[in-house]
């Protein structure tokens, strides 16, 4: 337990350092001036606005079957950029990018496979929406679509993937709690319309199915800083349900990766211009 913790600390340690040589490079955080002209957030949807936003983080992301295991303890930078159109319409571009170390365990494993081992994860989504509610206090209903991919190992041999492939909808919405202050949340659900795991260059597909989703929610606070800058932070919980995959051969053995459950729970700060 205490070396677990121990490295989602170090994960989070490394968010935060990447998130101060960004305060160090905005100075005074004129480059927000680019998108937004120095208006508040609130005032910039009355017009047509372009809004962006850098945030690091670290937690845990991990997937489990029937015997095997596999957790990380992950540290990752998060960019997006969207334009809303007043206050109605918006479309959004997110990724994800991120890294740290990943413990294997469980016999679908082929024999001699690396069980720790440094990970790298990305996600980047594609976003439209509507606002269903009011300027000072938007819901935005998005349709989404996106990929999130998964990988451990870096060398020649004992490389582990997963990768798939997402559609849904998704709330966003905020609440104001003063003239600076917004609390933010979010929930969605997606189809997982394509999945698959891969031993080195093996692959194991998982057929398509509605009984493979994804669902997620997060929570958070926005507080305007001067010249259209603010600072934010959220918790971010995420939880997938894919079906088995097939068999393939790996090294002349029978592999494959049984039905899944998918967690992650995370902590991102950052600032939005």
């Amino acid at each position: 337990m205490l070396k677990a913790i121990s490295k989602s600390v170090k994960s989070v340690k490394l968010g935060f350092i990447t998130f101060g040589t960004l305060g160090v490079l905005l100075g005074s955080a004129e480059a927000a001036n680019i998108f937004t002209g120095g208006a508040s957030k609130q005032d910039c949807y009355d017009a047509n606005c372009e809004f962006g936003r850098f945030g690091v983080g670290g937690g845990y992301y991990g997937f489990q079957g029937s015997e095997v295991n596999v957790d990380n303890y992950i540290g990752y930078a998060s960019f997006g950029i969207k334009e809303v159109y007043k206050a109605r319409f918006q479309g959004e571009f997110d990724i994800l990018l991120g890294g740290g170390k990943s413990e294997i365990k469980g016999s679908t494993f082929p024999q001699g496979f690396r069980r720790s081992a440094d990970s790298f994860i990305f996600e980047p989504v594609i976003k439209l929406g509507v606002n269903v509610l009011t300027k000072k206090a938007p819901l935005f209903v998005n349709a989404l679509v996106g990929v999130e991919g998964y990988r451990s190992g870096f060398g020649d041999t004992n490389r582990f993937y997963r990768t798939i492939g997402f559609t849904g909808l998704e709330l966003n919405g905020e609440i104001p709690a003063s003239s600076k202050l917004r609390i933010t949340y979010g929930a969605g659900y997606s189809w997982i319309f394509g999945a698959s795991y891969n031993y080195d260059d093996t692959r194991a597909k998982v057929k398509g199915s509605i009984s493979n989703y994804a669902v997620n929610a997060n929570l958070g606070f926005e507080y305007d800083l001067p010249k259209g800058v603010y600072v934010y932070t959220k918790l971010i919980g995420k939880y997938q349900h894919i079906d088995s995959a097939s068999s393939a051969i790996y090294n002349g053995v029978s592999v494959s990766y049984p039905q899944s459950k998918g967690f992650a729970g995370m902590l991102e700060v950052g600032l939005g211009f």
